[in-house]
């Protein structure tokens, strides 16, 4: 006999929302963490990167307070007191996490597992002692990801960094990011607006390489207007890369023309790798490739009873999607009936400033996908909240299908953006059209109102002037 019904291999937000659901279905749980309690994104991830943005957010609007008709002194950076406001908000967090996994009564194992079988693992105490034994009727694996590296960039955490090391450094006089993804895009943000001067480099031809080409322009455009150089179809030169006491030095090709940046400190954004490697799932059977554990659309692998979640399947990165499928495999195991998260429907948030937003199809991979579209945008400069922030540069797109005016996609670029795209993402859910969407009566005055305003236009013919 099994001793749980379910074990789960890893505490961020997939495996704890899949042990939570499963303990409030009445299941016997058992969670297995070497480190803490809330992954990557509470630690390492999108909280305490949030929380420093914050921060940033708050120097920004000091500087430009006399535009509203307040008088401030230049502000100033207490770098220690903003460690510890982030710190207090992670450990709050993780807090209320551990006495959540205690009063469902989930048996919390400290310690690194390692699978003897498809449903049985072994645990080393972190704290050492016996190794435990355990076995279950069903296991998940949501080990997560760490961050990508590149050999010609060997991180050092002092020169050269990843985002593990950036949320705790005080900002640097130079830096170099190279990488100009959601993570990449968010510390040029945060250290532009903290003093640093910021070089970003990407290697293909966009920022945010997955997302709308008009919102990856828009971006690059604001982040270049706020002093950041960004430079994207930037191709290192591996082999002028230099690393010494002072800092970092390197070559770039870009724009047919050759450059030298030299940084304090260089961030490595260049994605992140799923990590399951010393849960060894192999020696059991279960099929991986990289580190990636390879799912169904189901979150099943290979090997029955054994499923995985989050990053180390391989699928979208994010903290919200970890949990949907978590809370999906439970569910599952429960006896019930959910739908399949799905992928395209996952919204995605970057909190640069400005914030970019989106969920579903671009429209190119609309088109790629063989839709017959139309596009309706509205932007923010005629918008009373956006204008009374001071933040009117932005806009929202919403891509539809031609015919029937189905929702497809929406994205957003502007003041609030991760706030709103929730309106797309219920509006997905349930099917919506533009003219639903359009005539949702929003509060005036938000920012809110730009959503309908663009599913509006997506319908009005084009007014040829």
């Amino acid at each position: 006999m099994s001793d749980f019904d379910l074990l789960v291999i890893g505490g961020g937000w997939g495996g704890y929302t899949a042990a939570q659901t499963m303990a409030r279905g009445g299941g016997r749980v058992a969670l297995v963490e070497q480190d803490k309690v809330g992954g990557v994104c509470l630690h390492r991830g999108c909280i305490p990167t949030k929380a420093l943005l914050e921060t940033a957010a708050i120097v920004r609007g000091a500087r430009a307070a006399s535009a509203h008709g307040v008088r401030l002194s230049a502000p100033e950076l207490d770098w220690p007191a903003a460690l510890d406001f982030k710190n207090g908000i992670v450990g709050r967090l993780e807090s209320g996490m551990q006495q959540a996994l205690d009063l469902a009564k989930i048996e919390r194992l400290d310690g690194a597992a390692r699978m003897t079988g498809p449903t049985s693992v072994e645990v080393t105490p972190s704290a050492g002692g016996p190794v435990t034994t355990l076995r279950a009727r069903d296991v998940i694996i949501a080990t997560g990801s760490r961050p990508a590296d590149l050999a010609f960039l060997p991180v050092d955490g002092r020169r050269v960094v990843t985002s593990d090391h950036a949320i705790d450094l005080p900002p640097p006089s130079r830096a170099i990011i190279v990488g100009g993804g959601a993570v990449g895009a968010e510390f040029a943000s945060l250290w532009t607006d903290l003093g640093s001067d910021v070089v970003l480099l990407e290697l293909l031809p966009q920022l945010l390489p997955q997302e709308d080409k008009e919102a990856a322009r828009a971006l690059a455009r604001q982040l270049s207007a706020r002093g950041v150089d960004v430079r994207t179809g930037a191709q290192i030169d591996a082999d002028s890369v230099r690393i010494n006491d002072d800092g970092v030095r390197m070559e770039v090709e870009h724009g047919g023309e050759r450059h030298t940046f030299s940084g304090d400190v260089v961030l490595v954004a260049t994605g992140r790798r799923p990590r399951s490697e010393a849960l060894a799932p192999a020696d059991v059977g279960v099929s991986t490739y990289g580190g990636t554990v390879p799912v169904d659309d189901e979150m099943r692998t290979d090997v029955e009873h054994v499923y995985a979640v989050g990053d180390v399947n391989g699928g979208l990165q994010l903290a919200h999607v970890a949990a949907a499928q978590g809370r999906y495999v439970a569910e599952c195991l429960l006896g019930q009936s959910p739908p399949p998260p799905d992928p395209v429907w996952m919204p995605r948030a970057v909190y640069t400033t400005p914030e970019v937003a989106s969920i579903g199809l671009t429209e190119a991979q609309a088109v790629e996908a063989g839709h017959r579209v139309k596009v309706g945008r509205s932007r923010f400069r005629t918008n009373a909240r956006a204008l009374i922030h001071d933040d009117a540069d932005g806009f929202v797109k919403i891509v539809a299908e031609e015919e029937s005016g189905d929702l497809l996609g929406c994205q957003i670029v502007g003041t609030a953006a991760t706030e709103m795209i929730g309106q797309a993402a219920v509006g997905g859910f349930m099917d919506a059209s533009l003219w639903e969407l359009g005539r949702v009566v929003q509060a005036h005055p938000t920012v809110s109102e730009v959503v309908g305003e663009a599913a509006e236009a997506a319908l009005r013919p084009k007014l040829r002037l």
